[in-house]
C-alpha cells in the first residue's frame, strides 16, 4: 500500500492529485496541505482493542490539528453516537 502525501499542490494519491482550491487564502491552502490524520494506517486486524487504539490516535491528531488553527473561529466538539463532529464558527467581529 502506497502512503499518501500532501503538499501545497494538493493531496497525492497513487492514482491522482486532488488539487487545492486556488480561490482560498494561502493560510487555508497550507492548512489543507498539512498531512492528515486520515494518513494513519488502519489496523490490520479486526480486534476491537486495535481499532480502539486507532480511533484514539486519530482523535488525538484531530485535536492537535484543530488546536493549531489560527483562523478567527471558535471550535466546538459535538459527540454524535460513537464519533465527534467538530464545528468551526467565525468569531464575532473577525
Amino acid at each position: 500500500m502506497e502512503t499518501q502525501q500532501a503538499d501545497l499542490e494538493g493531496y497525492r494519491q497513487p492514482e491522482r492529485v486532488v488539487p487545492l482550491p486556488e480561490t482560498i487564502s494561502q493560510q487555508a491552502r497550507e492548512f489543507l496541505a498539512t498531512p492528515s490524520f486520515a494518513l494513519e494506517p488502519l489496523p490490520e486486524t479486526n480486534e476491537p482493542a486495535d481499532w480502539a487504539a486507532h480511533i484514539a490516535t486519530v482523535d488525538q491528531r484531530m485535536a492537535e490539528m484543530l488546536a493549531a488553527v489560527t483562523f478567527p473561529v471558535d471550535v466546538t466538539a459535538h459527540p454524535v453516537e460513537e464519533c465527534v463532529v467538530y464545528e468551526a464558527t467565525p468569531q464575532k467581529g473577525a
